[in-house]
């Protein structure tokens, strides 16, 4: 184990191979996420990464996300041009916040983020997903395949407008807030890079990015004036009525819209990016559908989801929790030092921005099992205890991990149970996809997948191999 630890002997990360000025770029650019295993592989487990006018120490090992997101957080602040750039949407939201502030918004939201309040939403959920996959029908046995990333965006998009917002939000404005958001969620890191660049200097993306965030902030505060006057069940209402327990104050309109564009930016991109990803990953394996399609069936049949079931959709889950692992949407976590440290023998000065590295701790190979295989098992109660604690952080960790976690377990076994109930799902010949950087990790070229409905015969032949093989691999 590599023990995380001041030295009295300093010395310096070693420093990825560039060019002057712009420094690895163009290989991170050219390469994608496989530089960041390349990287990892030739430079070390922790080491400098130079890109333009942004330089940040990588960290690819469990224990240094430890020792970071834990052990000092303290240490490791939420500054820098990333975290800028997400706070000029969010403004000072759970995300972004830190000190007694922070803990006074995580205290007065926790209670709200529980299963058991969150299962009062799974109505809200189901009924959407359901509308939703009505206009799945039209992909069904057409000859061309659907690219799915952009669907699973329309879904979720409605789920955490609705779920956040209540159902009387229109379709109208799901959908221009829906654009606004994916515009905005897509270009955070580049505006990172375009905030680091003196604001007098014309550069047309950041008026664009610019409109966009003002048309967020005034659709969002219309609402929480609406809602103030008129509470339901859904989460806005939830934080509306949020109490400070130790000072009995609520939430200002402005905390209300910091935290409700929080939750948008942490939950409506990521859990479709991982279902596409899951799709993606299943169809290149067409037993592991097979055996899903056996758990839809045996625990839903052909009735909706409610939610009691979700217990029993442990595979379901499974599969969501493998492909957090292999494709992490949020695949870096940027820390800046606020005094010099030592991590591994090596100085970390003060000032200087750190990532934790998800994607590679995700796949490093001294911690997985054959590490670049889509196996859901791994999250089986029997060989989930065999993982180091910090090998798998899709959601952080420490006390700042994310409080949407289940939230996202939810809709996303949600959704994917009732997609799997309607139809069956296959990869066109020879598709393949990989992970493309931006602020989520998106696939390259989508996810492109062919849908057909599921008939009683369809629903009734993976089950009967199921049963055949599992009573096969008894006899034997």
């Amino acid at each position: 184990m590599v023990q995380v630890m001041q030295n009295s002997k300093l010395i310096a990360p070693p420093t990825a191979k560039g060019f002057p000025l712009i420094g690895a770029l163009p290989d991170l650019l050219r390469k994608q996420v496989d530089y960041l295993e390349y990287a990892r592989a030739a430079y070390g487990d922790i080491y400098v990464l130079k890109l333009g006018p942004m330089s940040m120490i990588m960290l690819n090992r469990p224990e240094y996300a430890q020792y970071v997101l834990r052990d000092r957080m303290a240490n490791y602040s939420k500054d820098g041009p990333i975290w800028d750039s997400v706070r000029a949407l969010s403004g000072n939201g759970l995300t972004t916040s830190s000190g007694d502030y922070w803990l006074r918004q995580r205290r007065m939201m926790q209670p709200h983020f529980h299963r058991q309040r969150l299962g009062a939403l799974t109505e809200i959920m189901v009924s959407t997903i359901a509308q939703n996959l009505q206009d799945w029908d039209q992909f069904a046995n057409q000859a061309d395949p659907v690219e799915i990333t952009h669907q699973f965006g329309r879904m979720t998009m409605p789920i955490i407008m609705r779920t956040m917002f209540g159902m009387d939000i229109s379709a109208e404005e799901i959908s221009s807030m829906g654009e606004k958001m994916t515009y905005i969620v897509d270009n955070l890191l580049s505006q990172a890079v375009i905030n680091s660049i003196p604001g007098w200097m014309p550069i047309p993306k950041r008026a664009v990015y610019q409109r966009a965030l003002k048309d967020v902030e005034t659709f969002v505060y219309t609402v929480v004036e609406k809602r103030r006057k008129n509470v339901s069940n859904d989460l806005l209402s939830m934080l509306i009525e949020a109490i400070d327990s130790e000072t009995g104050e609520q939430m200002t309109n402005q905390q209300v819209h910091n935290e409700v564009v929080t939750i948008f930016v942490a939950g409506y991109e990521t859990v479709a990016l991982t279902l596409a990803w899951a799709l993606y990953y299943l169809t290149q394996q067409p037993a592991l559908i097979e055996r899903l399609q056996h758990e839809v069936d045996s625990v839903l049949g052909q009735r909706p989801p409610t939610v009691d079931d979700l217990p029993r959709l442990a595979y379901t889950r499974q599969v969501f929790q493998e492909t957090l692992r292999l494709a992490p949407p949020g695949y870096f976590l940027p820390r800046t030092a606020v005094e010099d440290d030592v991590i591994d023998g090596f100085h970390i000065p003060a000032g200087k921005m750190v990532a934790v590295s998800l994607y590679t701790i995700h796949r490093h190979p001294e911690f997985w099992q054959s590490p670049h295989t889509f196996d859901p098992d791994r999250f089986s109660p029997a060989q989930s205890e065999k993982h180091h604690p910090m090998a798998w952080i899709p959601f952080g960790a420490g006390p700042r991990f994310c409080m949407g976690r289940d939230f996202a377990y939810m809709e996303g076994s949600l959704i994917l149970a009732m997609l799997i109930q309607r139809f069956t799902v296959t990869s066109p010949a020879g598709f393949v996809t990989k992970p493309r950087l931006s602020f989520t990790l998106h696939p390259n070229n989508g996810v492109l997948v062919h849908c057909n409905h599921v008939t009683d015969l369809l629903c009734k032949f993976p089950n009967l191999i199921w049963k055949f093989t599992a009573q096969l691999a008894k006899s034997i």
